[in-house]
């Protein structure tokens, strides 16, 4: 681990994502986030067999539809 920070995501709407306590890992090929950090910074998820929604404050930030 070589530190730890907050990284911003940009969505599809424009507007940004901001996660703290974000750590940067050297020599890892895949951005990961975990639910358990999501939750924790106070959003909300919801998972259904087809897709899943990631709430702010109950508006909606990310619909991700499953495909089969």
């Amino acid at each position: 681990m070589l530190g730890e920070g907050q990284v911003k995501i940009e969505l599809f709407s424009g507007n940004f994502l901001v996660l703290g306590g974000v750590y940067h890992i050297s020599n890892i090929r895949k951005n990961l986030i975990t639910t358990s950090l999501l939750v924790q910074q106070g959003y909300k998820l919801f998972l259904s067999p087809i897709e899943l929604l990631l709430l702010d404050m109950m508006f909606l930030l990310v619909k991700v539809t499953f495909m089969m």
